[in-house]
C-alpha cells in the first residue's frame, strides 16, 4: 500500500484510487520480499474488519466466533 503519488493502487482501507466502492484485498497491495500464508490471512482479516461494519444487516452486530456458529 502506497500513496497514489507514488504510483500505489489502494490507500490503507484498501480502497482503491480513482475508483468509487471497489476494495482490493490480494497480496499486489504489499512489497514483493512479502508473500507468506499469514500475510494473505492478515489481508483478508483487515478486509473483514474494514467492509462488515458497512454491511450490517437490521443493525445486528457481525458474529466473528465462526461461520457455522449461527445461534
Amino acid at each position: 500500500m502506497k500513496p497514489e503519488e507514488d504510483q500505489g493502487v489502494v490507500d490503507a482501507r484498501l480502497n482503491v484510487y480513482g475508483v468509487t466502492n471497489l476494495k482490493v484485498a490480494d497480496l499486489s497491495i504489499v512489497p514483493k520480499n512479502v508473500g507468506t500464508v499469514s500475510t494473505e490471512r492478515g489481508i483478508v482479516d483487515m478486509l473483514s474488519n474494514l467492509v462488515l461494519p458497512e454491511h450490517v444487516f437490521n443493525g445486528a452486530p457481525h458474529r466473528r466466533e465462526g461461520c457455522n456458529d449461527h445461534r
